[in-house]
């Protein structure tokens, strides 16, 4: 009878590992606002995406998530160092 309720017990417990496949990308762009009016230097604007696909492969479903994000940053130098200053908006 003991060796009826393990069984069961492992049963169950694996029911319960189901694995969930996922897949994630992150992507960042860097671009160099020097170049224009009011030509400051070292100022960037950053756009980035970050996201992935699921798949719970004990229900099927699948699922997803995006988030996006623009910033600005301003580097200039301090003692022969790169010092920055930076503000993000993320959604």
């Amino acid at each position: 009878w003991e060796s009826d309720f393990q069984k069961e017990q492992f049963r169950k417990l694996m029911a319960g590992m189901q694995p969930v496949v996922q897949m994630y990308f992150c992507m960042q762009i860097n671009i160099d606002l020097s170049l224009i009016p009011p030509y400051i230097p070292l100022l960037r604007m950053n756009l980035g995406f970050l996201g992935g696909i699921y798949v719970d492969t004990f229900t099927g479903c699948w699922g997803g998530t995006l988030e996006a994000s623009i910033g600005l940053d301003w580097g200039f130098k301090v003692l022969g160092y790169t010092v920055g200053i930076g503000v993000s908006l993320t959604g």
